[in-house]
């Protein structure tokens, strides 16, 4: 009957998922890294550009996200969870898909139609709860406890197996870049990114010698907050556009290594005002008909709007490289353009007089 095929279809999903695991696929994409020439024009550098726009689901977040699940498969984990309405829940997704593992995402109410359309388009169940973000959490870790110890809460951010997954991308830096580069600029919102990029460096030998701006957007700035006051600062709320930076407080583990390597004058927390962080997304997509978050125009804000410090500020910096973060959350024409008018920009990007 009915349950002995489920029985059945439930050993072959399994089996399937074994032999993936075998054949180890490699959920991400090792995406193209290119020199910009409009940006090196206008920093007078080499700026180089590792597109992670280009990965599946828009974001660089499914490199973390599929070393984390896969490690869980090898560890007997059987489903995956996720309690974000982000990227982050868009990759989780990709991942189950993939490795043919039901996933469920929990999302709380104010996540609009279009991501939840698609997480489902992925194929994972989205289950709609709470009017925000923690509420949807607790969902989430309420089906992890219940699973019997089958069930992978996959966090956003804060997880080693996600850093290590993120680290890959400075590995292809390393490779593809015809130089070492001596800045590495990348966005911040829980800090996964940004530790993903401190692992890297430390694999590939650069930890002593490469700097980098870690970039946030005023109203999501809980990293640059912290390291000023020394201590973990949690935001009241956020209030940037760039709703992807919108962790409260950045991860314990991550804030502690931050600080460390601010120490050793090798990190510098950059915050931009959303109007540069919305404009830099609008004149990158003139520049490289490329569309990407304000979450990524963070990290892009410092090239468009602060040129004139990053040439006077370091005479040793030469080569640049911008982790094009990407955004495949709340990335669409409609939503950068909405900004715009809020803030009062045209569409290249400049204030309307």
């Amino acid at each position: 009957g009915a349950g002995k095929r489920r029985a059945t279809a439930a050993r072959s999903s399994e089996r399937l998922a074994r032999e993936r695991m075998e054949r180890n696929v490699r959920i991400h994409r090792v995406t193209p890294l290119i020199k910009s020439q409009p940006l090196s024009d206008r920093v007078g550098k080499n700026v180089y550009l590792k597109m992670d726009n280009l990965q599946e689901t828009g974001s660089f977040k499914v490199r973390g996200m599929g070393n984390a699940c896969q490690n869980a498969l090898r560890a007997g984990f059987s489903t995956f969870v996720s309690s974000s309405g982000g990227n982050a829940g868009l990759a989780t997704a990709w991942c189950g898909r993939v490795l043919d593992v039901e996933t469920t995402v929990c999302l709380p109410e104010t996540a609009p139609q279009s991501v939840r359309s698609k997480i489902r388009s992925l194929g994972a169940n989205v289950v709609v709860v709470g009017s925000q973000w923690s509420e949807a959490n607790e969902h989430a870790l309420g089906l992890v406890a219940k699973s019997g110890g089958k069930a992978l809460l996959v966090h956003p951010f804060d997880m080693a197996d996600l850093w290590e997954g993120h680290a890959t991308m400075v590995e292809e830096m390393q490779e593809q870049l015809p130089v070492k580069p001596d800045l590495i600029l990348g966005s911040v919102g829980g800090g996964g990114l940004l530790m993903g990029i401190l692992k890297g460096l430390k694999k590939v030998g650069w930890e002593k010698s490469v700097k980098v701006l870690a970039c946030e957007t005023h109203g999501a700035d809980a990293l640059a907050q912290s390291l000023r006051q020394g201590k973990r600062v949690q935001l009241e709320g956020i209030t940037s556009v760039a709703k992807s930076l919108g962790a409260d407080k950045i991860g314990e583990e991550i804030l502690a290594e931050c600080a460390r390597v601010q120490g050793e004058r090798l990190l510098e927390p950059f915050v931009a005002t959303d109007e540069k962080a919305v404009a830099s997304c609008l004149k990158f997509a003139l520049d490289h008909n490329v569309l990407v978050e304000p979450a990524c125009g963070a990290a892009l804000a410092p090239l468009y709007f602060h040129s004139e410090e990053l040439k006077r500020a370091n005479d040793k910096v030469e080569n640049i490289v911008v982790e094009v973060c990407g955004g495949g959350a709340f990335n669409s024409i409609e939503t950068l353009l909405g900004y715009a008018d809020v803030l009062q920009l045209d569409k290249n990007g400049d204030k309307i007089k």
